[in-house]
Parts: structure tokens; sequence; C-alpha cells
């Protein structure tokens, strides 16, 4: 196991550990919505660490799966800015057969011939190869189109909203999409188009860059919920870093004091958490204590200027 797949375990893990903690902080339909592009996000990396370590038999199959899965972060994205930052109405059918069915169409080009992918090697020295068929550039089009559209339409409502909050919201998102998408168009695109592959594992790990913007942005109105969220995610890294030390430990003494630290550190974090979760609910009652009791004051206070506006 080298340190390339440790660093994409250790994405992928904080990745989920982001998308649990969204849909587990609110049953919103926004963050339900967002979850199914974190699980697109999930597939790439996923697909790229099994592309890597894959046998000449089976690389082929990863390599295609590998850019099905960028495919579906593509059309997910999209997908997510008509629903974004607030889901206020539902999507038409002929949009969402607009976003998705050219996204099907090209799945199955990719799964079932070879004009897009025809063929993988494996190579011990370097990255693995992975060999183009005609309709490439097509797929790069696909690519550019649907980011750039996406990145097109929330521009568009960063310039018009006049909610503050909104525009933080969306500001972000940009900010980390884009960021990521630079760097995932150079190494995962651009780059492989010349047969230079060394760095098309970067891209999956700047995916935690669109992964973080999101889950800020969604949660920016429940600071509170971004506490446990931040706090959930830095417990579950430091539980993913033991166990990858756990199973690479080169002695059996390591491996125990490993394990023996991973548990610990198990039972600690879950205590962590739930005091944070306590700590928050209870902020959170107080906060609404707070704002019942203004309510009530000030309503005493328009009772009190009408006594004596009658008394008057």
């Amino acid at each position: 196991m080298d340190i390339i797949t440790v660093i994409l375990i250790v994405v992928i893990f904080s990745i989920l550990a982001l998308g649990v903690a969204v849909v587990h902080q609110s049953r919103e339909k926004i963050n339900r919505l967002y979850f199914f592009n974190i699980v697109s996000i999930i597939g790439w990396g996923i697909a790229m660490l099994y592309y890597r370590l894959s046998s000449d038999s089976t690389i082929l199959l990863w390599a295609k799966l590998l850019y099905v899965a960028a495919s579906l972060i593509a059309s997910n994205f999209l997908y997510f800015t008509y629903v974004f930052p607030e889901y206020k109405e539902r999507v038409s059918y002929l949009k969402k057969t607009l976003i998705f069915v050219p996204n099907l169409i090209l799945i199955c080009l990719i799964i079932t011939g070879n004009l897009i992918i025809t063929g993988a090697k494996t190579n011990l020295s370097e990255e693995n190869f992975i060999y183009w068929g005609t309709l490439y550039p097509i797929y790069v089009l696909y690519i550019l189109f649907y980011f750039n559209f996406a990145f097109y339409r929330l521009w568009l409502r960063y310039k018009k909203t006049t909610d503050s909050t909104e525009k933080i919201q969306i500001g972000y998102v940009l900010l980390g999409y884009v960021s990521s998408g630079i760097v995932a168009f150079t190494t995962n695109l651009i780059l492989p188009s010349f047969g230079y592959f060394v760095l098309n594992w970067i891209g999956q790990v700047s995916t935690i860059l669109m992964a973080l913007s999101a889950t800020y942005a969604i949660v920016k109105h429940h600071l509170f919920n971004a506490k446990v969220i931040v706090t959930e995610l830095l417990v579950f890294t430091l539980w993913i870093v033991l166990l990858i030390r756990t199973l690479i430990a080169d002695t059996l003494i390591d491996g125990v004091v490993s394990s023996v630290t991973l548990i610990l550190t198990v039972v600690v974090g879950l205590f962590l958490i739930r005091g944070v979760i306590r700590e928050v609910q209870q902020r959170e009652k107080i906060e609404k204590l707070a704002v019942d009791l203004q309510k009530a004051n000030d309503r005493l206070l328009e009772l009190d200027r009408q006594k004596s506006e009658f008394v008057s």
C-alpha cells in the first residue's frame, strides 16, 4: 500500500463523513439531494483506488467505471444548481431529462463499446495507462459543458440574489467546485489526453474541496450543526488514519499498539461527538428560549404602550 493509496482512502472516508453528517444533521430536501452528489464523488474516488490496484484482467473495467463516475459528478452537480441554496420548487421532468439522458447515453457508450475507452494497461513503475477511442473528445466536451454551465448558473444566482447569507453560500460552492474542477480538468482530462497519467489521481484528492465547500454552504445557516459536522469529520478522519496504520503495521507489536489505540480512540471519539451534540442541543434550546423571551418582552412593551395610550 503506497502513500497515494493511503491518501485516497483518507479522502474517500472524509468525504463520506461529510455526506453522512449533513444528512444526519438535517432531513431537508437539499441535504438529501446533496448526498447524491457526495455518492458520485465517492464513487469516483473508489474507482480510482481499484483502478490503481487492478491487475491486467480487471483494469479495463475499473478504467471505464472511473469515467462513468466522473460523468455522474457532472450531471449531479448541474442538477444540484437547480435546487441550491433552497429547494423552493420541483425541477421539471424536461430539465431532468435534458440533464440525465445524455449522461445515460454516455455511460452506455463507455461501458458497452470502445468508442471512448478502448483499453487500459498496468504500469508498475508509474501510473496505469488508458487508451482512448474516437469519441473521447466528446466525453471531454460533455464534462466541460456540464461543469461550466453549472458554474454559469451559480454565478447568475450570485449576482441576482440580495440575500447576504445566500451570496456567501453560493460563493463557497463556487470557490470549492471551481478550484477542484480546474485541478481535475487538468490532471484527469487534459493531461491524459496527451498520454500523461502520472498525476491522474490528484483530481480525486482535490474533490475534498468540493465536499467541504458545499457542506459548509449548506449548513451556513445552522452554525451549531456545522460545529458537530466538523467534530465528526475530525474524529472520523482520525479513525481512518489509525485503521490504515494498523493495516500497514510492519511488526506484530506495532499492530497491537495501533489496534489498542484505535479502539480507545473510537470510544473517546464517540463520547466526544455525543458531548458536542448535547452541547449543541442545549445551546439551541437556550437560543430558542431567548427568542421567545424577546418576543414576550416586546409584547409586554406593546401592551404597556397601549395601556398608556388608553389612560391618556
